[in-house]
């Protein structure tokens, strides 16, 4: 009977695989800069200001980026090495009678190691999923 739940839910989770979102984009209701007019407290008056502005935000995001990226790669062979020892739990399983543990791991791994892989992406559409 455990045997036809976890294949149902198998199944399931295939077949779910293949739906795609797509987000409308995010708005914050904040001016931009090209529409801030002369009273706005938001207006920046001295040019250089802006160019080290910009400075700043690209070097902020390039350290971000790359904390990210260091993350995901100490993640990446852990999220492998767990799927393999999950199968080799599935292979002992199959003489036990005790497949779901190794299964259940191998595809929490498998999901596990989407978001890992796809985490910026994830985060930004669930912010514009919710900002809309």
């Amino acid at each position: 009977m455990k045997n036809k739940i976890l294949f149902i839910v198998i199944i399931i989770m295939l077949i779910t695989l293949n739906i795609s979102v797509y987000a409308e984009p995010l708005t914050t209701g904040i001016e931009t800069l090209d529409t801030i007019n002369e009273e706005s407290p938001f207006r920046i008056e001295n040019p250089a200001d802006s160019e080290a502005l910009e400075k700043a935000t690209e070097y902020l995001t390039k350290k971000s980026n790359e904390v990210i990226w260091f993350l995901q790669m100490i993640a990446q062979p852990a999220c492998i090495a767990i799927f393999i020892i999950c199968a080799y739990f599935t292979l002992a399983g199959t003489i036990t009678g005790k497949l779901s543990l190794g299964i259940i791991g191998m595809i929490l791994s498998v999901v596990i190691y989407f978001i890992i892989i796809y985490a910026q992406d994830i985060f930004r559409l669930s912010i514009g999923f919710i900002g809309s």
